[in-house]
């Protein structure tokens, strides 16, 4: 037998879609047969990659920006679509000194085992090119079910966008992308089965035919379209709530998207912080059930537009290639008003005014002479004498007296109701 590895088979160019439709259309709906071939957390800075990429065998970037001419049918051609240069808002800064740190969130995808013949490999972009195929930075379940395949998904069945942020000193190239949620469809508006196909319209295979999609493919779209990836390997994602995104359409399964990509209380400010606990204090009575299994900081970022800024990088654990994902804060955000605005949805309680017994009584005296105030004074002490003489021989006095003890713990204990919450305890 030769020592040749197989070549994979060099397809034509796929085809960039004619235009993207923005209509929402399910699209027709066809039998899956009739498809063929298919721990804790901890705050640190992330810094920039440095990854030193190997020279043989060369490898494209996951999603760049341009893609060479002879590649593997794996490679995502202009998966986003034409570049062209946006104009930026000048108030919205590109570079800024004293940024806030990524937050390295405590989920972790573990990728692939490292086997024998790679454990020698320690950088881990170049252990994931091992993985990967060509360009890619996940597993494919199809060859054509790339990134571009997934954004389609998640434009036609209008759930999400995406933009393209340029970078202003070199207008070739994407700075970052938005990524911005508009909605959901739920397993039950899907049809009988969520494994049922729909077709895409916007978008063909390479060798002409109808794409389709079911609705497993359609929960990984908000997953897989974010494992873009530069050159450089520091891309990062801007994300943020339309808004017009209501909470109650959220289905379960996207607490997994939440853990991977989501934002977390620890990079809020301070002051948004407090924010958000009073808002999970006062809001727990207006959220449903289904609402009640998302986290507060989720309801609170949809309510108040609150954004943020998330990426991904490799690691190297043991036997293990994993993906870590890590979130910051967008310093651009103004807070002020998102707190302000917590407050006047969800105002504190009103406090009523408390009459207590002592203040009824002396209310009952006011007006009275002072000749009225003795006799009332006298019949109260004759009712106390015969009280008390009445007590003298109780029972239940006699064994409370006996068993009291000055120097009982217990009662020493209650003799400083505040003891159980000093600041100082350890």
């Amino acid at each position: 037998m030769s020592g040749k590895k197989p070549v994979p088979p060099k397809l034509p160019k796929q085809q960039t879609p004619g235009s993207t439709s923005q209509a929402k259309n399910p699209g027709q709906v066809v039998p899956a047969s009739s498809v063929s071939g298919s721990s804790r957390y901890i705050t640190s800075t992330i810094p920039r990659p440095n990854y030193n990429r190997p020279v043989q065998p060369s490898y494209s970037s996951a999603l760049a920006s341009s893609a060479p001419r002879q590649i593997s049918p794996y490679t995502v051609d202009d998966p986003f679509g034409p570049i062209q240069s946006q104009p930026q808002k000048s108030s919205q800064p590109l570079f800024r000194k004293n940024r806030s740190p990524y937050f390295k969130k405590p989920y972790i995808q573990h990728i692939s085992y490292i086997e024998p013949h790679i454990v020698h490999i320690k950088d881990p972009l170049a252990l994931a090119m091992e993985v990967f195929p060509e360009g890619w930075h996940f597993l494919p379940k199809h060859p054509e079910k790339n990134i571009k395949y997934y954004r389609q998904i998640l434009i036609e069945e209008e759930s999400a966008r995406i933009e393209d942020i340029m970078n202003k000193r070199d207008p070739s190239a994407v700075l970052y992308h938005k990524f911005i949620i508009t909605g959901f469809i739920n397993s039950k508006e899907w049809g009988q089965h969520p494994s049922l196909l729909r077709t895409l319209r916007g978008l063909k295979s390479i060798t002409g035919s109808n794409l389709h999609y079911s609705y497993h493919d359609y929960m990984d779209a908000f997953e897989k379209v974010l494992y873009y990836q530069n050159k450089q390997s520091d891309h990062s994602w801007f994300i943020m709530f339309d808004k017009k995104f209501s909470c109650s359409g959220i289905p379960v399964w996207f607490l997994k998207w939440w853990d991977m990509f989501g934002s977390v209380p620890q990079i809020f400010p301070e002051p948004l912080q407090d924010a958000l606990r009073y808002f999970s204090s006062r809001s727990q009575a207006l959220i449903t059930p289904h609402g009640a299994q998302f986290p507060a900081i989720l309801h609170m970022t949809v309510m108040y537009r609150i954004h943020w800024i998330s990426m991904w990088n490799y690691e190297i654990k043991g036997n293990l290639l994993d993906r870590e994902f890590s979130v910051k804060w967008w310093d651009s955000l103004k807070i002020d008003t998102i707190i302000s605005q917590v407050h006047k949805d969800l105002p504190p309680p009103v406090q009523r005014n408390i009459v207590t017994r002592s203040q009824s009584s002396l209310d009952s005296f006011a007006g009275k002479s002072s000749k009225e105030l003795k006799d009332l004074a006298h019949q109260l002490l004759l009712q106390s004498e015969e009280l008390q003489s009445q007590e003298r021989g109780s029972p239940v006095s006699s064994e409370a007296s006996a068993n009291f003890d000055p120097n009982d713990p217990l009662f020493q204990d209650s003799q400083d109701p505040n003891d159980a919450y000093r600041l100082d305890s350890p």
